[in-house]
């Protein structure tokens, strides 16, 4: 069995394949001189990989019914859409709607006169003269673009949160440089390293832990003073009488 197949069966990448080596480890895949992964085939093996298939398979089962649902547009009920309908379907406001009204498919104005749901009223309200849309294919497609667009801005808004974001930034940092580390280590273990070689890595990775242990320290040395309405109230009772 080869990388390739090794992936395949379990659903997962390469790539989260040596991070998995490099992290956590797998039963019977090592990791060369080279670099290169080594798969010896085993019982364990063969259980890890239909757990992590089974894994696998769940999360995507999952993605799917989440697409689903957010992929359900329920049908007018009365052959045409209104505009807050349309409105609560590609998740924008009313007034959005009406002011594309000429771009969107199979838009007309009903001049019957209807009854629609006021929200800040909080009951129906007779109406004339309202936009519909008709439910056709020409209006599903349109709605499906919409809501990818919607759903590829929230993705970006979503990532452009996390990556302005210091602590994640740093968190990411130190994890790539943790499984660096390890897979460093797996090549050129510390037994093999001369005196000098590690005085001066151990010198180098205290620069690095000093600030955060320190701030630790800091953290737990620092007395917890009482509130000022507590502490007042500790003076007066403490006060002797004067008489």
């Amino acid at each position: 069995m080869n990388v390739t197949q090794l992936c395949k069966k379990a659903g997962i990448t390469r790539q989260w394949l040596n991070q998995l080596v490099d992290r956590d480890g797998v039963p019977g895949v090592s990791r060369q001189e080279n670099d290169r992964l080594q798969i010896a085939d085993s019982s364990a093996l063969q259980q890890w990989i239909a757990e992590r298939s089974r894994q696998t398979a769940a999360r995507n089962k999952t993605r799917e019914r989440l697409r689903l649902d957010r992929s359900t547009v329920k049908p007018p009920l009365d052959g045409g859409y209104t505009a807050r309908e349309l409105a609560d379907i590609v998740e924008c406001t009313e007034s959005s709607i009406r002011s594309r009204v000429l771009d969107i498919p199979e838009a007309y104005l009903d001049d019957t006169l209807t009854y629609v749901f006021n929200k800040k009223l909080g009951r129906k309200m007779r109406v004339r003269n309202v936009y519909r849309f008709r439910d056709t294919p020409g209006l599903r497609e349109w709605i499906r673009r919409e809501r990818e667009t919607k759903e590829k801005g929230r993705k970006a808004r979503k990532f452009r949160k996390f990556s302005h974001n210091p602590v994640a930034r740093v968190g990411k940092c130190i994890q790539t440089l943790k499984m660096e580390w390890n897979r460093a280590l797996k090549v050129s273990p510390l037994q093999t390293w001369d005196d000098m070689f590690l005085k001066n890595e151990s010198v180098e990775f205290e620069s690095v832990l000093r600030p955060i242990l320190d701030e630790l320290k800091r953290r737990n040395s620092t007395p917890h003073f009482p509130s000022r309405k507590s502490h007042t109230h500790t003076i007066v009772a403490q006060r002797p009488d004067i008489g």
